[in-house]
């Protein structure tokens, strides 16, 4: 193996050790998103109205705008 090949398998391992370090300790954590939280629900209503008010081409056109952080609601 080659120096670069080396080194690039110590970094990836380096990084899976500290990923599995941080899952374990609690500092890295998945939570998923509870459908039943009621500011997801209202977004997926407001998602489906504008699905059915209007066009793909309008559709994307929204999406490419939208940011996570926005709602569809914002759109209405």
């Amino acid at each position: 193996m080659n120096k670069n090949t080396k080194t690039t398998i110590i970094i990836l391992s380096s990084l899976v050790a500290l990923i599995g370090i941080g899952i374990a300790t609690g500092f890295i954590t998945f939570n998923p998103i509870d459908k039943s939280k009621s500011s997801y629900a209202k977004d997926q209503q407001c998602f489906e109205e504008l699905k059915a008010k209007l066009t793909s081409e309008e559709m994307m056109e929204i999406m490419k705008k939208k940011t996570i952080t926005q709602s569809h609601c914002d759109f209405l």
